[in-house]
């Protein structure tokens, strides 16, 4: 049932760094974090393990597995393929 209030789709910011240990443990991370805007798959069924990020559907705060699908380069560029795609959009932070 939950399942199906998930999009399949969204595009929102996600931070990348260098490494799985994070900034707290590894100085690299501190100094390469990026925040990119990403299309992304939400949950996506091939039984793949991935990274997981926490997504708002109305007043539930769900985690899910997501899947990359393009990085965009600006935000303006992001907004105007989640317009032309009727793509939900979390880019404010």
């Amino acid at each position: 049932m939950v399942k199906e209030e998930i999009p399949s789709y969204l595009i929102k910011k996600l931070t990348f760094f260098h490494c799985k240990r994070g900034p707290k443990r590894c100085y690299l991370c501190q100094e390469q974090r990026t925040e990119k805007i990403c299309l992304l798959k939400i949950c996506p069924s091939d039984g793949i393990i991935r990274r997981m990020i926490q997504v708002k559907i109305g007043s539930k705060n769900l985690l899910c597995e997501i899947d990359i699908i393009q990085v965009f380069n600006d935000a303006t560029e992001a907004t105007l393929f989640a317009k032309e795609r009727n793509i939900a959009l979390d880019i404010d932070k």
